[in-house]
């Protein structure tokens, strides 16, 4: 049973983005189908779910072609494998899934706090550091990563009778806790810059003014506390790019044109 070879093949093509999902499903039916053995699906299910994280820095915005160049093709693999496992009973599957992307990528859930008595290598394992890895090949990983998760999110099932199993609600849920959470520069803008760059379009169509008075909110109760947060030149960075977009967005009333790649091609 290969997941490699499967995810290798993700072009921009929405009907390869099915075939593959496809294939990846009926790896996992076969392994269901594997007798009482419920550790043998869980392992597969683990498996493949950190293959797929594993493509996470590709997710990130291509500084020279200006777009997602896998982030929205990965993400419906994602959506149609997890609303396929759903409907052949493996739900396991996407709890592990999310269990394995909460393990890289921390942010999906919240911006952890350092506790009363955690060593900074302590702290740096919470975050999804692995050993000795340099802040800058972190941030790149941790940007892939969320572009995948908020591609997630929004992207739409080709069939209407199967909807996303993850929808924009999330997301909606997550802005939400992550502007009443912790606030750990550059860590919260870092993760907002991405969402916003990723999912605003649509979060905007979903939520209208909603979606204005939570920018209003950043731009007036967030970056403040994020500038007085600031001591590294990182820090400074993140703050500027969040400046920038929420002003940006805000002038355009919240709607912003889709993020380039979202649209596959056939």
């Amino acid at each position: 049973m290969s997941f490699t070879r499967p995810l290798n093949q993700i072009t921009n093509s929405r009907q390869k983005a099915m075939e593959i999902a496809q294939q990846l499903l009926n790896t996992l039916q076969q392994a269901q189908q594997g007798g009482p053995q419920p550790h043998l699906l869980n392992y597969f299910s683990l498996y493949l779910s950190e293959k797929i994280l594993a493509r996470g820095p590709k997710c990130k915005r291509s500084s020279d072609k200006g777009q997602h160049t896998e982030a929205f093709a990965l993400a419906l693999v994602v959506v149609l494998l997890w609303a396929g496992a759903n409907r052949h009973g493996i739900a396991g599957f996407a709890k592990t899934f999310l269990g394995a992307f909460t393990c890289e990528c921390p942010y999906i859930l919240l911006i952890p706090d350092m506790v009363t008595g955690q060593t900074a290598e302590d702290y740096r394992r919470t975050i999804g550091y692995r050993g000795d890895e340099k802040m800058t090949v972190y941030m790149d990983r941790m940007q892939g990563l969320l572009t995948l998760y908020a591609a997630v999110m929004q992207t739409e099932s080709p069939a209407p009778d199967i909807p996303n199993p993850y929808g924009l609600e999330q997301a909606w849920t997550w802005l939400a806790r992550i502007l009443n959470g912790n606030h750990i520069a550059p860590f919260t803008a870092m993760s907002l810059s991405v969402l916003l760059d990723t999912c605003s379009h649509a979060l905007a169509a979903a939520y209208g003014r909603q979606f204005v008075k939570a920018l209003q909110l950043i731009q007036t109760t967030l970056l403040p506390k994020l500038e007085r947060l600031q001591k590294t030149e990182v820090d400074k960075y993140w703050q500027n790019v969040l400046t920038d977009q929420v002003r940006q967005a805000l002038a355009a009333g919240g709607r912003l044109p889709p993020p380039a790649g979202r649209t596959l091609d056939p």
